[in-house]
């Protein structure tokens, strides 16, 4: 804390009567010169707070109103905040002496931030809370709402069904099964990530020799659409990435690119070294592609992106989030172009070792 008294005259004319070593040391500057200058004090104000303490100052003077202001000074070439305040004392010719006070506030103002930004923190993870709580409830009660028709009909019908029918409900509920194993499975690793759970142990692998293992996944549902799979990743390629989660990407955006190509359709993968010795990996589609209000909402998890599959298959997007968090663990980035009724193609980056 400083002290200081400031003597002003009727006309609004003033001037330092007194200052204490500590106030000039706060301020950074010397007690001869706050007390030879009037606008020596001025000078060690933030330029931005400059213009609200001349006035507020000017004003108190003139109407004899206490002086209460806080704001930023700059001192030593650092910007601290400061509190200064005074009660103005009249005397008898109409002077009036002003006794203060200067209080270094900045731990309780970078306090003050830092609680702010907790609070902005703990909004949007309660936002991203009650989005979670609404996707878990929408993506899972169209899957088990086929689950309890599909079980309904057997427990009804079983008798008066030929063989043919049977297999048809039997494809229906392991379609059904499957679709829910999936979203449990993101759901799963979304929480993982929420909470760190998930180790990441980036290693050098041939990526070639992998591929197969990371889409064995997604076969089955590419063949029940007739949908033809292939890639072209050439034999000597090495990244070095986390093996689980270079899995998780590459299952989860085949798995999107088959979800929204029709019966036919095609997906190519492919990788390759970039100019930059970056590895940039592309899953192509000829699917039904996206307008440019879904793609400014992808990656983005408190945006609504659910939209069905060509086969009336469920989306929650969580798998594109899984995929961007999972990119930028290792320093990469997603990205996506896209023309509607067109195809999609997703890219990502991985710097090589």
């Amino acid at each position: 804390v400083g002290v200081y008294i400031l003597h002003s005259k009727p006309d609004g004319a003033f001037a330092l009567d007194y200052a204490s070593p500590r106030m000039a040391q706060m301020l950074g500057l010397s007690v001869e010169s706050l007390l030879a200058d009037n606008q020596t004090i001025f000078k060690a104000i933030h330029p931005d707070d400059v213009d609200g303490f001349r006035t507020l100052s000017q004003d108190g003077i003139f109407k004899h109103r206490p002086f209460n202001w806080k704001g930023r000074i700059v001192a030593n070439g650092n910007v601290k905040w400061m509190h200064f305040r005074s009660t103005p004392e009249p005397l008898e010719n109409g002077d009036t002496l002003w006794h203060g006070l200067i209080i270094d506030i900045t731990e309780r103002k970078q306090a003050e931030q830092e609680i702010k930004l907790k609070n902005i923190e703990l909004s949007e993870l309660v936002a991203e809370k009650d989005r979670f709580f609404s996707l878990v409830a929408h993506d899972l009660r169209g899957p088990f709402n086929v689950l309890l028709g599909l079980t309904q009909m057997l427990d009804d019908d079983l008798t008066n069904m030929n063989l043919n029918e049977i297999q048809n409900v039997a494809s229906a509920l392991k379609n059904s099964a499957l679709s829910v194993y999936n979203l449990l499975e993101n759901l799963l690793e979304w929480s993982r990530i929420k909470r760190g759970a998930i180790s990441f142990n980036p290693e050098s692998f041939l990526l070639s020799t992998k591929i197969d293992e990371f889409l064995q996944p997604v076969l089955e549902t590419a063949h029940k659409k007739s949908i033809e799979i292939s890639y072209s990743i050439p034999d000597d390629l090495v990244v070095f990435a986390d093996q689980n989660m270079k899995g998780s990407i590459i299952r989860n955006l085949t798995s999107n690119a088959v979800k929204f190509t029709p019966i036919n359709g095609k997906v190519f993968l492919s990788a390759q070294i970039t100019g930059n010795k970056s590895i940039e990996i592309s899953v192509r589609d000829s699917g039904i592609g996206m307008k440019k209000s879904i793609l400014n909402k992808l990656f983005n998890f408190n945006k609504n992106n659910n939209r069905r599959g060509t086969d009336g298959e469920s989306s929650s997007g969580l798998g594109l989030i899984i995929c961007k968090e999972f990119v930028e663990k290792h320093g990469g980035r997603i990205w996506v172009k896209s023309l509607e009724g067109k195809g999609s193609t997703f890219y990502l980056t991985l710097p090589q070792k």
